[in-house]
């Protein structure tokens, strides 16, 4: 049986299948009934019950494996909708990708009898993805290879070769785009375990000590006579504890985080949860790219814990958030802003940046000084009138199929009377700077300031003057115009 494609592999479907369930000598259904609302169970009868959880995996009792073809995507969009992100509910991953690593002093985890090493990676390409300690099979070091082109998990550690311990999963155990869990293991009488999903896919026994020559851990890359390799994934609930591992055959995968829980001297002897961004999207649609140092700070806010201080020389940029519009091209983009210095400055502290990925071209800009506001590629006006230094305002730019409105404080300052003509296919959204087709894509133009509740919808929120958001907008509570 196919999802997503008819039994000649012909026909494709292409969009989004979930709560997909089959159910055997049971009819549900004899009349009209109301649209489902939460996600399906294995009701008596389920044969087939998948598409549901963050990889994929049959929730049946039957739990039948399934085999990619092509390069579907696992991914949290479904018809329920979701609460907004909350770190202490919704947890969070670390991207590594080519230039990205962590490092830190060695482990030496393990020198001692035992030890669990668990996490949960989401390969985001079919390549090899790493997590070592030391280099090109020098004495001491261990190796993780996860080679997601293949459902290949290896683990190795080196007394001047690879041959101190070195075994592997085999293949064809997991894919690239969904949630995977894997373990290694090592017991007091030296047996070693590779667990993937829960289910063991390899051993290996070896009652050797193993030596800590103090090299460093390396998460992410591995260097070798070849140069260095990187991960392209995402990382889930890191630890490593060092005692007898509690799985020795085969488990249920943890439905929650591990934790960090102190049962011993020894567990965990390393945690990392990845669950502290300080600047993401609640929606979980977009990362943000940061550049500079850009972060977090108490100093001012808003209605928030914390904004997003921007010293002059940082950015954030969304780069594919107009995509998600829909047709129509009406969105309204809307925040908090706190200005540190001059407002008369011409054209600087940019607080919307809005340029073409293919020439980098100004499409829109929000700036302070007289001619600020650029609109459909052409400088247009200005609403520093409306600015105040060293204050909370609040700004919102509206586009619908008829003209665009610029708002601060919810007092309307000023209106371009045609919509948008540029492809948001081709747009990117810069928070702090603006980039510059005449600096051949360069930032400039740097705010230097604070900014909180970024907030980009799909409508034309405001169609006439309002008052400005009295709480931190989200799935909670919107101002209304």
């Amino acid at each position: 049986m196919r999802v997503g494609a008819d039994g000649e592999a012909y026909r494709i479907f292409n969009g989004y299948v979930s709560n997909f369930r089959i159910v055997k000598g049971t009819n549900l259904s004899t009349s009209t009934f109301d649209a489902v609302t939460e996600n399906l169970t294995a009701v008596t009868n389920t044969v087939l019950l998948t598409c549901q959880s963050n990889r994929v995996v049959d929730n049946s009792t039957n739990n039948y494996s399934a085999t990619f073809v092509g390069d579907p995507v696992v991914s949290a969009f479904n018809p329920f909708g979701r609460s907004e992100y909350a770190v202490g509910e919704n947890r969070g991953s670390a991207k590594f990708a080519s230039g990205d690593s962590l490092t830190r002093a060695t482990t030496g985890f393990y020198t001692v009898t035992s030890f669990c090493m668990e996490f949960w990676i989401y390969p985001l390409a079919d390549q090899a993805h790493y997590i070592c300690e030391g280099t090109q099979q020098g004495s001491g070091t261990w190796r993780i290879t996860m080679d997601s082109s293949s459902g290949y998990v290896g683990f190795s550690y080196a007394a001047g070769s690879w041959a101190g311990v070195n075994f592997n999963s085999g293949t064809g155990n997991y894919n690239s785009h969904e949630w995977t869990h894997i373990a290694i293991t090592k017991t007091s009488a030296g047996v070693f375990r590779i667990f993937i999903n829960g289910v063991q896919k390899g051993t290996q026994t070896n009652t050797s000590s193993l030596t800590n020559t103090a090299r460093n851990f390396q998460f992410g890359y591995y260097v070798d006579g070849s140069g260095t390799s990187y991960s392209n994934a995402l990382y889930s609930d890191f630890k490593i504890t060092r005692q007898d591992p509690v799985y020795t055959s085969d488990f249920t995968v943890p439905t929650a985080p591990v934790g960090g829980t102190n049962v011993s001297t020894n567990d965990p002897y390393m945690y990392l949860p990845f669950d502290n961004a300080g600047i993401f999207d609640k929606t979980g649609n977009h990362t943000p790219l940061l550049h500079g140092s850009t972060k977090t700070s108490t100093t001012q806010t808003k209605y928030a814990d914390t904004s997003i201080y921007f010293d002059g020389n940082d950015e954030l940029r969304l780069d594919d958030v107009f995509q998600t519009l829909g047709s129509g091209n009406i969105f309204t983009i809307e925040m908090w802003f706190w200005i540190s210095g001059s407002i008369s400055a011409l054209d600087t502290n940019t607080l919307i940046g809005i340029n073409r990925i293919s020439d980098a071209q100004n499409l829109t800009l929000v700036m302070t000084g007289s001619t600020g506001i650029w609109a459909n590629a052409v400088q247009r006006s200005g609403i520093s009138s409306a600015m105040v230094s060293q204050q909370w305002q609040h700004l919102a730019y509206v586009c619908d199929n008829s003209e665009q409105r610029f708002y601060v404080d919810g007092n309307l300052e000023y209106t371009y009377g045609s919509p948008i003509d540029w492809d948001p296919e081709d747009a990117y959204l810069a928070v702090g700077v603006e980039y510059d087709a005449v600096n051949h894509g360069s930032p400039g133009n740097y705010l230097t300031g604070y900014i909180e509740n970024i907030q980009v919808s799909r409508i034309a929120k405001y169609t006439s003057n309002f008052t400005a958001p009295t709480l931190t907008q989200g799935r909670i509570f919107q101002a209304e115009s």
